[in-house]
C-alpha cells in the first residue's frame, strides 16, 4: 500500500491507497464504472469519505490522483488462470469449486442463473458468481449460505478473484468441449453448446479487458483535466 497524507485547513488527513491489484478489493473494482470522477476514484481507493476530498487542497488531490497511472499492470491481472483452492475471509477458510463433473447440480444450476442474470455486468457477475463457488470448509453446498458468502468477498483481493473466475471460465469451456460427443445426436442440444462455448470464450476474453478499459478511461481523464 502506498501511504500519504492531505490537508484540510489544518488538518492533516493520513491514508492509504492500493498499488497492486491483490490490494485492490472486490468493492474497490465495483464501486469503480467509467462515469466516476478522478475524486471519486481517489475516494474509493483510500477510503476517505467524499465529501473530505473536495475540501483538501486541490494542488494535493490532483497530483496524488494523476499518479494512480502506474499503480495497476493490466498484464499481470490479465494472465492470471492460477487454481485456487481455498480463501481465508473474515476468519473463515473457504474451499472452491471449480470441477463441473463434481459439483452437486443444484450448485451448477444456480450458478448458470447467476451467470445469466449478469451476462451483460461482468464486473458485476464476479462476487455473485464467486458466492456460489465458495463453500465454507465443512459444509455442503446451500443456497440459504451465498448472501452471506457474498458480503464476505466484498474483502476478497481482485487478483485472486480473476484467478479464481478465468479458471472456472476455462474449465467451463473444457465441460462443454468434452461434452461434445454425446450432444451429436441431438440437434437442439448440439446448438445450445455451440452457443454456450462462444459465450463462455468470449466473456473470458472479455471480462479483463472490460475492466482494463474502464480504467484506462479514467486515467486518461485524470491526465487530461492535470494538462488543463
Amino acid at each position: 500500500m502506498i501511504k500519504g497524507n492531505l490537508y484540510r485547513g489544518e488538518e492533516r488527513i493520513d491514508f492509504t491507497i492500493p498499488e497492486k491489484w491483490e490490494e485492490v478489493k472486490l468493492k474497490h473494482l465495483e464501486a469503480i464504472n467509467e462515469d466516476t470522477d478522478s475524486l471519486t476514484m481517489f475516494s474509493v481507493l483510500s477510503g476517505i469519505d467524499l465529501d473530505i476530498v473536495k475540501q483538501c487542497k486541490a494542488k494535493e488531490v490532483s497530483f496524488i490522483v494523476s499518479q494512480i497511472q502506474g499503480l495497476f499492470n493490466y498484464e499481470e491481472l490479465n494472465n492470471q488462470s492460477e487454481l485456487v483452492e481455498t480463501v481465508n475471509l473474515n476468519g473463515k477458510t473457504y474451499k472452491i469449486t471449480t470441477d463441473l463433473l463434481s459439483m452437486p447440480s443444484g450448485q451448477w444450476w444456480d450458478i448458470k442463473k447467476l451467470e445469466q442474470m449478469y451476462q451483460d455486468k461482468p464486473v458485476e457477475s464476479i462476487r455473485h458468481i464467486l458466492s456460489a463457488l465458495f463453500i465454507e470448509e465443512g459444509k455442503h453446498y446451500d443456497y440459504s449460505n451465498v448472501k452471506e458468502t457474498y458480503e464476505a468477498l466484498s474483502e476478497l483481493d481482485v487478483l485472486t478473484a480473476f484467478k479464481i473466475r478465468s479458471f472456472f471460465l476455462s474449465s467451463q469451456v473444457l465441460y462443454l468441449v468434452d461434452s461434445q460427443n454425446s450432444l451429436k445426436r441431438n440437434t437442439t442440444l448440439k446448438s445450445l453448446r455451440q452457443v454456450m462455448t462462444r459465450l463462455v470464450v468470449s466473456t473470458v476474453l472479455y471480462l479483463p479487458s472490460m475492466v482494463w478499459l474502464k480504467i484506462k478511461r479514467l486515467l486518461a481523464r485524470f491526465l487530461e483535466r492535470r494538462k488543463k
